[in-house]
């Protein structure tokens, strides 16, 4: 299929409640301001097509909007600040497109979801602040940007996001230590930091997140010892990489207990591996 999305689409909006458009669909031209009029729109997933231009302000009046994706496209320029209208909003993801996230999306109070991946355009200083002081029923907070602007440090408050499942600040010019109100965190499976340039030694209160599946803090400035408590009390642990950092001694033999561990890559710091052959296949 291919040609333009036409603007007689509205009338549709009575009843069309989902719009997917992918790669399977050759669809040029720009988003018809007619998207305004799907009152009855609960999901707009725009994935890797050739649509152009900007995203009409007139997104601001789908009311019913609870899902919009919009990933790797032309579609360009300013999210419109009317995103900030869209009350029942619970899941956003924006990636590998030239657009600028306006802060209206952070004060969403019902946003479960929040995706932003490879945007040049983000205001990295002031997303975390905004999420942590409007956002609390978060669930998915996935940052990820190797152009982001303004390093910052992970903020003491983020241990306020206590219904976080999954934490990504990846490529995000993080400095700083890891704050330990993260082990506030209690409903984290999954914890990625890599590659900022987090300094500093791991606080124990990460070892109290029970739940983690996934912990990357591999590519940082991390140092000291690898204490036996990330291995016996995070017992669920499926995937570790530590890798690229200046930990020191040895890794502890409590990585033994690690039934369904997977991987550990800790290749490029000053670790030993203990004899653990019986246990694990290795990955360095």
């Amino acid at each position: 299929m291919e040609g333009t999305i036409p603007p007689e689409i509205s009338l549709l909006g009575k009843s069309l409640q989902s719009i997917t458009v992918n790669l399977q669909l050759e669809l040029k031209g720009t988003i018809p301001t007619e998207f305004g009029l799907l009152t009855k729109l609960t999901g707009l997933v725009l994935s890797t097509i050739s649509i152009d231009g900007s995203i009409p302000t007139e997104f601001g009046q789908l009311q019913s909007l609870q899902k919009l994706q919009v990933l790797v496209t032309p579609i360009h320029g300013h999210i419109p600040s009317e995103i900030g209208l869209l009350r029942n909003l619970s899941s956003f993801l924006v990636g590998t497109a030239d657009l600028t996230v306006p802060c209206e999306l952070y004060k969403l109070p019902g946003l479960q979801s929040l995706i932003i991946h490879e945007c040049p355009g983000l205001e990295t200083e002031y997303i975390l602040q905004d999420v942590i002081r409007n956002t609390r029923q978060l669930r998915r907070l996935m940052l990820s940007s190797q152009s982001s602007g303004t390093a910052m440090s992970i903020p003491s408050e983020i241990g306020k996001l206590t219904e976080l499942k999954f934490l990504t600040l990846r490529d995000w010019k993080n400095q700083g230590t890891i704050p330990s109100e993260l082990g506030q965190l209690t409903k984290l499976t999954a914890l990625d930091l890599h590659g900022n340039s987090v300094s500093g030694i791991l606080p124990r209160e990460v070892f109290e997140l029970t739940e983690l599946t996934i912990f990357d803090v591999g590519s940082n400035q991390l140092e000291g010892a690898m204490l036996p408590a990330l291995f016996f009390k995070l017992s669920h642990l499926k995937f570790i990489y530590i890798n690229n950092n200046l930990f020191s001694g040895t890794i502890p033999t409590e990585v033994g207990q690690l039934s369904g561990l997977r991987i550990l890559e800790f290749q490029s710091t000053n670790l030993l591996a203990p004899s653990l052959q019986k246990y694990l296949c290795w990955r360095t």
